[in-house]
């Protein structure tokens, strides 16, 4: 847009944070994701492992499926979405995942990937334990690179920890 030379960004009224969790006050254009990026980032189709509890709740089981990046969602956020759902044929398994968890945000800066979520993460799932419902995020995420880290915020916040954890 001509005249416009940066633009700010809010998420949920609250300033975009950077990867050291510190406010982004103003993006030029060299910092944006253009199209060329997009479908790489937003059409792309991987192999990934996902992480559910076994039938006590206790254990990770590792599945390996094909998930794509869709209608806009970051690969991070699909593999969260799809953690809600246990893989046909094997309805053995407990979703680690709250039902209500939303994720508001995602951004990978570097080897990070940062997860802004509801406050659903913190309701327990019934007969999973509550370190099996972080460990499955974190142990999905990371297989997209063995590199990844993840760091949580809730509602925009950094947390100490969730529950117990």
């Amino acid at each position: 847009i001509d005249g416009v030379d940066k633009v700010s960004f809010t998420v949920n009224g609250e300033e975009l944070l950077d990867h050291e969790n510190q406010p982004l006050s103003q993006i030029s254009g060299g910092q944006i994701i253009l199209s060329d990026d997009f479908d790489t980032i937003y059409s792309q189709e991987k192999k990934v492992t996902l992480y559910y509890a076994d039938s006590e709740g206790s254990k990770l089981v590792p599945v390996t499926v094909t998930l794509k990046a869709k209608d806009n969602m970051p690969m991070a956020e699909r593999i969260i979405q799809a953690l809600k759902t246990v893989p046909k044929g094997r309805e053995w398994l407990l979703s680690p995942i709250p039902k209500e968890l939303q994720v508001n945000q995602t951004q990978i800066v570097g080897n990070t990937c940062y997860i802004d979520v509801n406050t659903a993460i913190e309701n327990l799932v019934p007969d999973v334990e509550e370190e099996i419902t972080i460990y499955s995020i974190v142990n999905s995420i990371a297989s997209l690179d063995e590199n990844y880290s993840v760091q949580f915020t809730v509602e925009g916040q950094r947390i100490p920890s969730v529950n117990r954890l």
